[in-house]
């Protein structure tokens, strides 16, 4: 029996991300339209989401996040990390590149407001 030994990865975010569900819209270079997608986590310089199909690190993508009661915000973000599920669902990690000051901030609030994230949901 083989036994697989895990490297500890380094975590270089700046700001914890909580486990946090914002609808949200990528769209990658070639897409004719976004992609529809929740969040499974969220920070100010970040999130995971999930589509089908593969995304390789580096690939850029404007992202729309809706955060509440109609409150969106718009950035562009770099795919970090990106791994597939042998039903071809893959996972990767986006960090917002040009996000303005008041727009982490507003992810801030966000994350700081259950009520918030549920209004975000029921919207979804």
């Amino acid at each position: 029996m083989q036994t697989m030994v895990k490297t500890p990865v380094m975590n270089r975010r700046r700001h914890p991300r909580g486990a946090s569900a914002a609808r949200g819209w990528l769209q990658f270079r070639g897409d004719v339209s976004a992609r529809e997608t929740v969040s499974a986590d969220l920070a100010r310089e970040g999130a995971q989401f999930s589509t089908a199909g593969p995304r390789e690190a580096g690939e850029q993508a404007l992202v729309h996040l809706q955060l509440a009661f109609g409150g969106t915000i718009e950035c562009k973000g770099k795919v970090c990390w990106s791994r597939c599920a042998p039903d071809g669902t893959c996972n990767f990690g986006v960090r917002f590149v040009d996000l303005a000051d008041d727009e982490g901030e507003a992810i801030q609030c966000f994350l700081d407001s259950p009520v918030l994230q549920g209004a975000a949901l029921a919207y979804a």
